[in-house]
């Protein structure tokens, strides 16, 4: 799924998929975006300066934090943000779609008479 998104969303086909460490031991992208989601995320994690015990708890070393951290933001973090800044900007275009529809005063009128009845204050 992880190199469908960089492929076709993105167009980045220069990133190997799943990455691998130094000595040729593969990431479990899936089980490492699992643990980040259970401890809190991207920005805590990196807050609290714990991608070493997010090494650790996917069968990394220690020393190997760092590198956990740069293939989480190279990896699942980008398909996340992608998502997120997505959905961010299409609720203004379905705000302006829905003015451009119906007017808010025709939406109300609409609303709150049934055919046939003119409220009082109206023509």
């Amino acid at each position: 799924m992880v190199k469908w998104f960089l492929i076709n969303n993105l167009g980045i086909t220069t990133r190997l998929v799943p990455p691998y460490t130094e000595d040729n031991k593969k990431i479990d992208l899936l089980g490492l975006y699992m643990v980040v989601k259970r401890d809190g995320g991207h920005r805590i994690m990196t807050s609290n300066n714990t991608w070493v015990v997010v090494a650790k708890d996917i069968g990394f070393y220690y020393n190997d934090g760092e590198l956990i951290r740069i293939a989480y933001a190279m990896y699942p973090d980008v398909r996340e943000y992608y998502y997120k800044f997505k959905s961010v900007q299409e609720k203004p275009r379905a705000k302006d779609a829905m003015k451009k529809d119906v007017g808010p005063s025709t939406a109300i009128r609409a609303r709150c008479r049934s055919d046939g009845d003119v409220p009082e204050n109206h023509e």
